[in-house]
């Protein structure tokens, strides 16, 4: 597994925002959450499609911090 910093990379012109794709899973899909800051597209979670990110432990929706169901 490999780091960015995507803000880095946007602001010296290395990508542009458009060429960034989170990777997409279902919630009968999800991969292992480890590590911590990992981030994902879960296409069917309840309440609608989101982005997640991993705590280490668990998947988490970014606009309420729940676990992705």
């Amino acid at each position: 597994t490999i780091s960015y910093d995507l803000g880095t990379l946007v602001e010296s012109g290395l990508i542009w925002p458009s060429q960034f794709k989170l990777p997409e899973f279902t919630v009968g899909t999800l991969p292992i959450a480890t590590p911590a800051g990992l981030m994902i597209y879960v296409s069917d979670a309840s309440g609608g499609s989101i982005p997640a990110f991993s705590d280490g432990s668990n998947w988490r929706r970014v606009d309420d911090r729940n676990i992705v169901t």
